[in-house]
């Protein structure tokens, strides 16, 4: 009998905590560190140091990869939860070589960008992001594609909900349909009931930047979204669910087998060229401004 005891003081616990001002779980989310991983140079690549400011004037770092040879387009990449852009490097470097500009951004918090990370602050680098390649003069503004991997897939859809011109195609691969929903998944105890669970989550986890409400909005812009069955990180669940809310013309990739954020990796050639495949026809069937 004493199990419910414990779970009403949870219940009780956690009430008190909601009432208190700022108190949320949204940092948990976060887990930025400032080590070096990588370093385009080292892949063979050139590559520009970029500082950038945010909408609300916190300084930003990133790094703008040109092309080798004639650049197709300029790919915006929104890396995950973790570390920072050198430690997503290899995510994305093959795409230089396939006549891809890139741009890697590291949110507030992470790498060498300054601030602390959370939701309406990271929406807001999204969008700072956009706008500074829209900046360059030495691209076309009106070929830019985004990627946006686990964590960066909600926020590059909160970013491009608020700022999406010269948006050619998206896509996004492995990323959960709300905070709260991926909230409830990660708590680790199977001792404590799903309700509770979800009490819990909507008491200190906030819906406000979330990508299944965002997802469906974005018109014919083309979409890709994927995600592994065997995401032991993100269930494919989230995936399945986002993949209901896709406009009609939008591509979801179930991929069998697959873990967290593996889809595109090295070994993978036959997937990355249906990726590079995705990611011209997006370029070449893009509205002319």
């Amino acid at each position: 009998m004493a199990r419910p005891q414990r779970w009403l003081e949870i219940y009780c616990l956690l009430a008190c905590l909601a009432s208190l001002p700022g108190c949320d779980a949204h940092h948990y989310f976060y887990r930025p560190t400032q080590e070096q991983y990588a370093n385009p140079a080292n892949q063979g690549l050139r590559y520009e140091d970029i500082f950038f400011t945010s909408l609300d004037g916190t300084r930003l770092h990133g790094w703008f990869i040109p092309a080798k040879g004639q650049a197709q387009g300029t790919l915006i990449h929104f890396h995950g939860n973790s570390k920072n852009i050198s430690g997503h490097l290899h995510y994305t470097d093959w795409l230089a070589e396939k006549g891809f500009n890139l741009f890697l951004f590291d949110y507030r918090g992470y790498g060498k960008s300054a601030g602390t990370p959370e939701p309406e602050g990271l929406t807001q680098d999204g969008v700072a992001a956009i706008r500074y390649i829209q900046s360059r003069k030495d691209i076309d503004h009106n070929r830019l594609l985004v990627f946006g991997q686990s964590l960066g897939g909600t926020y590059s859809l909160t970013a491009l909900a608020r700022e999406r011109r010269g948006v050619c195609g998206v896509v996004i691969e492995g990323t959960f349909s709300s905070h709260r929903e991926i909230a409830i998944d990660q708590m680790a105890s199977d001792d404590v009931p799903r309700p509770l669970k979800s009490f819990i989550a909507t008491l200190l986890v906030g819906n406000q930047h979330d990508a299944a409400p965002l997802i469906g909005q974005f018109g014919k812009l083309p979409i890709l979204l994927v995600h592994g069955s065997a995401d032991s990180v993100i269930p494919v669940a989230h995936g399945d669910r986002l993949a209901a809310l896709l406009p009609k013309d939008a591509t979801y990739w179930r991929k069998e087998g697959d873990h967290h954020l593996v889809t595109f990796m090295a070994d993978r050639t036959e997937n990355r060229a249906s990726l590079q495949q995705f990611l011209e026809h997006s370029l070449k069937n893009c509205p002319k401004k």
